[in-house]
């Protein structure tokens, strides 16, 4: 009994191993392998497809939101406009006489 217990147990790559040699034939091998590269073909060509997707979808939310704020943008000053517009002749006024290119009056 003790002969049994100090007996190891092939690991699971030696138990594989021993499997795909002696108890498949020829034919479920090549089978298998077929299988196993159409497989790993089929999951790279649809991340690639869905990477291609993805990005797509990223760029035209990029697009979208430049092209919001330009048009907030644009709303903002015309709404500053309509409160005050002289602010930006003011603004560039008061440049101008720092500068020391015009003077009040």
């Amino acid at each position: 009994m003790e002969n049994q217990s100090q007996e190891k147990k092939p690991n699971i790559f030696k138990r594989i191993k021993r499997w795909w040699k002696e108890d498949l034939d020829q034919d479920t091998r090549d089978w298998l392998k077929i299988v196993g590269i159409w497989t790993v073909d089929g999951a790279a060509i649809g991340s690639c497809i869905t990477a291609s997707v993805m990005a797509k979808k990223a760029n035209k939310a990029i697009k979208t939101g430049v092209y919001s704020g330009y048009y907030l943008g644009q709303l903002n000053a015309y709404k500053e406009m309509a409160q005050n517009p002289y602010a930006q002749m003011d603004a560039g006024m008061k440049r101008l006489e720092q500068q020391g290119k015009v003077t009040k009056f």
